[in-house]
């Protein structure tokens, strides 16, 4: 991982997770496989639409990395108790990695904290993140008063 530890989230079911199972098992695995057939670089997008056209070892990967994702998902509903969840990026989009974290959850959430929750992926695109930050400048720009980032040149002097 690239924080140096190990069994984090980043070193099991991140798009880096995903990618580099993949280009393992379609060098390793005797099964066939379309992945095997890229040449240069695999992207997630290549593993997702192997998956979805139906590529076993591309089904495979995703779903265990979603089991990952779902285990560590489990533990964060156990412990604040929402009751929805929403998953965005590039993993909310394949149904074998968010269907297989879906039913993690299931399984390791506490019966009380899972009753109600429902787990959805984002309507947002790759840039809900750019958007979100730049809305809190924005709104502390434009903010009332002495908090206004206007007025902050003013109070420095």
């Amino acid at each position: 991982c690239s924080c140096g530890n190990t069994g984090c989230m980043e070193t099991m079911a991140s798009v880096r997770a995903i990618l580099e199972e993949a280009q393992r098992r379609s060098k390793e695995i005797p099964t066939a496989t379309s992945l095997s057939e890229v040449t240069g670089n695999l992207t997630i997008e290549q593993v997702i639409r192997a998956a979805e056209a139906g590529d076993k070892v591309a089904y495979q990967v995703l779903t265990e990395a979603g089991d990952k994702f779902g285990i560590g998902l489990a533990m964060a509903v156990n412990m604040f108790g929402p009751r929805l969840v929403i998953v965005g990026g590039t993993l909310a989009s394949p149904n074998a990695y968010l269907e297989a974290a879906k039913r993690m959850v299931r399984f390791h959430a506490l019966g009380k904290a899972n009753s109600d929750l429902a787990i959805q992926p984002s309507r947002l695109d790759h840039l809900a993140g750019a958007r979100g930050a730049a809305s809190q400048v924005l709104n502390r720009l434009f903010s009332p008063g002495e908090k206004n980032l206007l007025n902050l040149n003013n109070s420095l002097v």
